[in-house]
């Protein structure tokens, strides 16, 4: 084969493969990313909360900080808008709730309660909770919209997530579930459902992406805590009485 033969022949397979590549990022958003799915256990997810508990980024922060200056109140004050004794709830977007498209918006519901890090530290008796949280979300948006089709809400929770205290959305017309993104998606309905059959069904192996199995191992062998009890490296400071920073606002005088 002479050389002009060999340069179309490389260059239809280029054009090709350009192609393949075009018509992938343009379905998802984005080039679509390889993961590869793993059964965590208890045990693995311990040395995940370590890692996380322990690890600072470049400004010194840890995975949670972000969230506890909210509870403190040094952050998104003028965001919030509602408090309870038990949890808040904000936009997910750094700014007031009437700024947003309010055909599109996602809320962010956090509770205090700094030991529920994710789903798998949830039991039967957290549904009191998630059901409250349910509740004020619909009290919040009736107070702040004059009407909205609440078919159109979707609760769910992310696992695993990007921050490692729990966090419920409550997002207006989702778009669909991308599948290039690290998570699984549950539904709160499918949450209470799971507890009230199993209190103890989030502590059972669950399924999680990674990108490298071989690192992921490398991460629980370096963090494991296996054989030794497990505490949170995150802080002795307790949330339980944070609504206290926020009493005066109306964000908590409306809804308590």
């Amino acid at each position: 084969m002479d050389w002009k033969s060999k340069y179309i022949k490389y260059k239809i397979k280029y054009i090709n493969l350009k192609k393949i590549i075009q018509m992938e990022k343009s379905q998802i958003g984005g080039y679509k990313k390889k993961w590869f799915v793993v059964k965590e256990t208890w045990q693995d997810y311990l040395a995940t909360l370590n890692k996380f508990d322990t690890k600072v980024n470049e400004k010194g922060k840890k995975n949670c900080d972000y969230i506890y200056d909210i509870f403190r109140g040094k952050k998104e004050k003028d965001f919030l808008m509602c408090v309870t004794k038990e949890f808040i709830i904000l936009p997910s977007a750094a700014k007031p709730f009437n700024q947003l498209d309010k055909s599109h918006f996602n809320l962010l519901i956090m509770p205090f309660d700094k030991k529920l890090r994710t789903i798998r530290d949830l039991n039967a008796t957290h549904i009191p909770l998630l059901n409250q949280m349910v509740k004020k979300v619909y009290d919040v948006l009736d107070y702040y919209l004059d009407e909205y089709d609440k078919s159109n809400l979707k609760f769910e929770f992310h696992y695993t997530p990007s921050t490692y205290h729990l966090h419920l959305h409550c997002q207006m017309n989702p778009v669909p579930h991308n599948n290039n993104k690290r998570h699984y998606y549950y539904s709160i309905d499918e949450i209470i459902s799971n507890l009230n059959s199993d209190s103890n069904f989030y502590k059972k192996p669950i399924k999680i992406k990674v990108e490298n199995i071989n690192k992921w191992k490398e991460m629980l062998n370096k963090y494991s805590v296996k054989g030794k009890k497990f505490e949170s490296a995150s802080g002795v400071e307790d949330f339980s009485n944070a609504y206290e920073n926020f009493v005066n606002m109306d964000c908590y005088k409306l809804f308590n």
